[in-house]
């Protein structure tokens, strides 16, 4: 441990003992608060670089404790500082001890929840132990003791502990599997199965033990759970109608799925909801009595959080990916790495898209991050694996809206469009003759190139929706006026967009607004990619405008008469970003917002006029309203004539109390029967 973290962790210690004082500390140390907020806000507008993080780990939780900090610069910050490779694994739970109450009554459970939310890593519970013991003065219970022991030795001798795997009571390897990364789970819990169950030969008995014990319960009694167990049990006839619905790559392969199944009983679906309910990391887990399928897999932008890990993931048939953005698909080469020859089933648009935006992702985050902190993140470490990505895009299987096809016995699935991006789609889902429908992100307004969004919602027993923009009031803007008054008043303008979607989008309608033709236009970045990829055509008729697509823009190439559209769309880094710092003194260029912008971010302090940031940028800002969701109205009227569950997904932090009409949220329907 160095001296830096050693005195933090002692520092750590004092709190808990409460003989140390923030306030004081601040004093001894020429310390405010504005200036310690300051400087974490202008490191994350990228405004100024980070001198000396390890300042931040004392302060930024106490910081946030005491509301100096949104729960978005929080997360974005710890981020950075796993980044520069801040943190040893022990200061990661002296750092995360000091988000919680030492009283709390999980506090090994709470902890975990925190490293999974700040996305710190799976935590080493030895690591949690020790540090607990030493910081809080308290002992741990025996069955935490023992569980540490286990898993300090499957992380130093894992051959060994496999081959005495036997030896070890069934109730601690229920614990232990909670405390693995979710590779070193899968034998655990195949091991579970494999003692929990018997060879079966009456559907009865599967039921008995099925429905008795807690573990099993959460998976279902499918082939793919039980496999050469349900040999017994009697077969049904292979339906010849039935191979025309199964996608023929894996036919042979599923053919026992089908046989070893029970098309007379009532379907029961179960939801679980693994990513939550907010925005930033979709995955929604479909349960029934035949298998289980998840609907997305994502990993937020804000932090490189995934879903919450629950074992039955490991026995999942298929994944239906809605669409490429990280935030639905991100985390699925992370996915792949436990599971690695899952079926994911996405449009041919939706694939050639998630080629680009893994692989970006992988080099953006290998080039930001230092190597050991990337090697010290499982997590990240198999997201920017180039097997783990290959595999990925291998296993995803080309579908078209308006086909069906079949996942599971009595589970046929056929998708729609989702107008939100390009491929996109919400699928409707079949089940035994019951039907819900996943939205994913959608638009039912339409945009420029897509028509509004129409689904086959009226029957559904239930409707799990893209909640964006529920509840929030449609901004008035007028982006034609818009555009005329920027192009008028400026004598270049900058144009930060999403590379995926919003910045083809923004170029389609700049041309149809007709501008003058003296306009050169550049569109850089991997909104290029996106553009040359997909084959877009995005010219109007009749445009005299000229129109180049590059890599990147120099400061000398942006001269009078030029836009530039590139992403970063919340001007944080990029050729958008190199541009306007150097023009940052200059009033006459214009800089036209063009989509959502989080609060830790440069484009949301320029949109609301941040004086920290308005005498550095001169540029004069304006704001368009284009978005891939449904508006707040449209999605109110859906719901008010929808009858059955409406259950809310990707939806802001707050939303809780502006839900009426029947919403649910995730926690209200988890594992409830459908």
């Amino acid at each position: 441990m160095t001296k830096e973290h050693k005195s933090f962790f002692e520092i750590v210690k004092s709190i808990h003992q409460k003989n140390w004082n923030f306030d004081n500390w601040l004093r001894e140390n020429n310390l405010t608060i504005d200036g310690l907020v300051d400087v974490i806000q202008e490191t994350l507008w990228n405004i100024r670089e980070l001198d000396d993080p390890e300042i931040f780990l004392v302060s930024v939780p106490i910081l946030y404790s005491r509301d100096e900090l949104r729960y978005e610069e929080l997360v974005s910050f710890v981020k950075i500082l796993l980044s520069k490779d801040v943190f040893a694994e022990k200061e990661k739970v002296a750092f995360v001890s000091l988000l919680m109450d030492a009283n709390e009554d999980d506090w090994f459970g709470k902890a975990k929840q925190i490293f999974w939310e700040l996305s710190l890593g799976f935590p080493y519970l030895p690591d949690l132990v020790e540090s607990y013991v030493s910081l809080t003065g308290k002992n741990v219970s025996t069955s935490i003791q023992e569980i540490s022991s286990i898993v300090a030795t499957l992380s130093k001798r894992p051959d060994a502990f496999m081959e005495h795997i036997s030896e070890y009571a069934t109730e601690t390897l229920e614990q232990l599997i909670q405390w693995l990364y979710p590779k070193d789970a899968v034998p655990v819990v195949d091991e579970l199965l494999k003692r929990k169950t018997r060879k079966y030969k009456s559907w009865k008995s599967v039921d008995d033990d099925f429905r008795s014990d807690t573990f099993l319960s959460d998976f279902p009694p499918s082939f793919t759970v039980l496999g050469n167990k349900m040999q017994d049990l009697p077969q049904n006839p292979f339906d010849a109608n039935l191979a025309l619905k199964i996608p023929q790559r894996y036919l042979m392969e599923w053919l026992p799925k089908f046989t070893f199944s029970r098309p007379e009983v009532e379907e029961q679906i179960q939801l679980y909801f693994p990513g939550g309910s907010h925005i930033g990391h979709s995955a929604i887990l479909v349960k029934t009595r035949h298998g289980l399928i998840l609907l997305d897999f994502g990993m937020s932008v804000l932090n490189n959080r995934i879903p919450s890990w629950l074992p039955i993931l490991q026995k999942v048939d298929a994944v239906l990916l809605s669409h490429a953005h990280l935030d639905h698909s991100g985390a699925l080469p992370l996915l792949q790495s436990i599971k690695p020859d899952i079926p994911i089933f996405a449009t041919k648009e939706t694939r050639a898209l998630c080629e680009i935006l893994w692989n970006d992702t992988a080099n953006v985050l290998k080039s930001t991050w230092s190597t050991n902190a990337i090697h010290g993140n499982k997590f990240i470490s198999e997201i920017v694996s180039g097997k783990n990505i290959i595999s990925a895009l291998q296993n995803i299987n080309e579908i078209e809206t308006g086909q069906s096809f079949s996942v599971l016995p009595n589970f046929d699935v056929t998708a729609f469009q989702a107008s939100h991006l390009f491929g996109s789609t919400g699928f409707n889902l079949e089940i035994g003759g019951k039907t819900l429908f996943y939205t994913g992100d959608f638009n039912a307004d339409g945009t420029a190139f897509f028509p509004g969004a129409k689904f086959p919602i009226e029957e559904q027993r239930a409707i799990l929706f893209d909640g964006t923009y529920y509840g929030r009031p449609k901004e008035p803007i007028d982006n034609a006026q818009v555009y005329h008054e920027v192009l008028s008043s400026s004598s270049r303008v900058l144009i930060p967009a999403f590379s995926v979607g919003r910045t083809q989008e923004v170029l389609y309608q700049l041309l149809r607004q007709g501008i003058d033709p003296k306009w050169k236009i550049y569109v850089a970045g991997m909104g290029v990619k996106v553009i040359r990829n997909l084959q877009f055509n995005f010219l109007p008729d009749g445009i005299k405008n000229k129109v180049e697509m590059v890599p990147t823009l120099s400061e000398e190439e942006f001269t009078e008469n030029t836009i530039v559209i590139s992403g970063n769309g919340m001007l944080q880094a990029g050729t958008i970003r190199r541009l306007l710092d150097a023009t940052s003194d200059d009033s006459e260029t214009g800089v036209i917002i063009t989509g959502y912008q989080a609060p830790n971010t440069l484009g949301y302090q320029l949109l609301t006029s941040n004086p920290k940031v308005k005498d550095k940028y001169s540029q004069s800002v304006h704001k368009i309203s284009l978005s891939g969701h449904t508006s707040g109205l449209t999605l109110e009227n859906i719901l008010n004539d929808f009858q059955g569950k409406k259950i809310i997904v990707h939806s802001p932090r707050d939303i809780g109390s502006k839900l009426k009409g029947g919403v649910l949220l995730p926690t209200d329907v988890e594992k409830s029967v459908i």
